[in-house]
Formats: structure tokens, C-alpha cells, sequence
């Protein structure tokens, strides 16, 4: 009975907005009181009572120095959680993602190396990626329907996906190529899927600025496009350093993002990894009216 007491505990803490984002603000360590309220904008009250309640399950610890005292994740491996739990949603986001796209068109686009054809080979049936890293995996050239991109790699599938898969490459000369004649690359799709590698942040600003190009070109259509913002590469833990953290992406991508975004453009942000297998996890969906 008291394993059963233990484990309620821990769920019923983690069950709840606030205690949440405190535990994501801690994830690149020790924090004051303060420091928690400004990434988490609670109040001083609110922060303090959730501290307690997290305290009072043994999710976190804290030592003093002088007046001042540092909170602090107890052990890491509630993080592993978090994720399995986010792997588990996941896969309901994708099944619930399909049910209107049988038979529509979705183009993949972001920079050179990003991810995009992994996530093409997760949507085709793919799930162990890792198999393909030590295979330097060919950049792709210009637009290509997703047997093509199959049969450059010598693989194929026996998935009869619900969607038609194209991808179009990232190198300079391809974005150049779209500058000038957006519409012969988005003409006929449904959907993009923009794919941004938050590992490489020094290529943030350069996938903002051809995002905010895309964004721009679609003015040029009578149709009206979705957009899914693949947050790629979030491996487990990669925000143990600071320039990873939930606060430094909210900054540095999130925020620009949401001003880039019309009034009226629907817009979902997920967050992916191929780091055992891909998951993807809902960040954000906004439609600005």
C-alpha cells in the first residue's frame, strides 16, 4: 500500500499546470524562488504553495544559501517519465493528425539538415531511425514525391500511407530556386510541414528568415494551407544546457514564429525526435482570429 500511496503522490503533483512548469523550469538546474517566477510567470504565493506540494512528494529538493534557497529537481529520471508519457500522447496526436488528410498533399521544407527526411521515413513506417544514422542519409535534391526519396536510399515500404509525401530540399540553391518561383513549388499541397533542428542554434535566425519567406508566398494562393512546425532533434535531456532550455526556445524560435504568423493562418507546434524512435508532442496550436 504505501508503494501504491507513493506512486498516486507523484502523479496527482505532476497533474497539475503550474507544478508542471515549475519541474520544466528546473530541468537546467538549480533555481530561486524568483528565477522560477519569471520563466514561469506565477505569482510569488503561487510559486511558493506548488514548491511545497512538489517538496511535500519528493519530486524536489532544495538547499539554503544565506536567505535565499535553491530548488532543485531530486532525481532526473522524473524527466524520463515526462517523455514516455509525451511518446504515449504522440501517438494519438498522429492518429487524430490523419483522420483528415486521407488522400491530401504534404510537402516537407526547412533547411539542409534538419530532419525532414527522417520524419518522411517515420510518417512512411519507419520507427527505428537509429538504424539509418551511421548511413549518411542524402540530402535531397530539389522536389521529390516520397518513392523517390525511398528508392535513393534502396528502401521501400509496405505502408499505403494516408497522405502523399513530397519534400523539398534545403540547400541555398533550392531556396533560391523558391524565392523566385514560390508557386511552382507549393502549388497542388495541402499541408507544410516546416522542420527547424533546434541543435543547431546557430541556424536559427537563417530558418526564421525562410519560414518567414514561405509564410510570405502563400498570400500568392486563393487556397488556404495548414502548417505543422516540427521542432526536430529534441532529443532527451539536450536542455541540460541553457542555450536548450524551454525559456531559450520560447525566445529564440517560439516567439518569432508567433509574430510571423498571419491573422487567421491555422499553425500546430510539435516537438520531434528520432533519438530511440521518433515521437512527436504537441506544443502549441494557435489560429489568430
Amino acid at each position: 500500500m504505501e508503494n501504491k500511496f507513493t506512486y498516486m503522490n507523484v502523479l496527482k503533483a505532476i497533474a497539475d499546470d503550474t507544478r508542471m512548469a515549475i519541474l520544466q523550469s528546473l530541468r537546467s538546474g538549480p533555481l530561486t524562488v524568483s528565477d522560477i517566477e519569471k520563466i514561469t510567470g506565477k505569482s510569488h504565493s503561487t510559486t511558493s504553495q506548488q514548491l511545497k506540494s512538489l517538496s511535500n512528494s519528493n519530486l524536489v529538493t532544495y538547499r539554503k544559501e544565506g536567505t535565499q534557497k535553491f530548488y532543485k529537481i531530486r532525481d532526473r529520471q522524473i524527466f524520463d517519465m515526462l517523455e514516455s508519457v509525451s511518446s504515449y500522447l504522440s501517438t494519438s496526436d498522429v492518429v487524430s493528425a490523419k483522420k483528415g488528410m486521407k488522400g491530401k498533399k504534404v510537402l516537407l521544407m526547412g533547411l539542409d539538415s534538419s530532419g525532414k527526411t527522417s520524419i518522411l521515413l517515420s510518417f512512411l513506417g519507419n520507427k527505428n531511425l537509429m538504424a539509418y544514422m551511421n548511413q549518411n542519409l542524402k540530402a535531397t535534391n530539389g522536389k521529390k514525391h516520397m518513392s523517390e526519396i525511398l528508392s535513393d536510399m534502396n528502401l521501400e515500404t509496405k505502408i499505403q500511407p494516408d497522405s502523399i509525401y513530397f519534400e523539398y530540399g534545403g540547400q541555398v540553391v533550392f531556396r533560391e530556386e523558391f524565392k523566385k518561383d514560390p508557386i511552382s513549388v507549393i502549388r497542388g499541397f495541402d499541408k507544410i510541414i516546416y522542420v527547424i533542428d533546434v541543435q543547431n542554434d546557430k541556424r536559427y535566425a537563417e530558418s526564421i528568415s525562410y519560414l518567414s519567406e514561405i509564410i510570405g508566398s502563400l498570400d500568392q494562393f486563393s487556397q488556404t494551407f495548414e502548417m505543422d512546425i516540427f521542432l526536430h532533434k529534441f532529443d532527451p535531456n539536450i536542455d541540460k544546457e541553457g542555450k536548450f532550455s524551454q525559456q531559450t526556445i520560447n525566445e529564440k524560435i517560439i516567439g518569432p514564429i508567433k509574430q510571423l504568423m498571419p491573422v487567421g493562418f491555422k499553425n500546430t507546434i510539435y516537438r520531434s525526435t528520432i533519438y530511440t524512435v521518433f515521437r512527436k508532442s504537441l506544443m502549441m496550436q494557435t489560429y489568430q482570429a
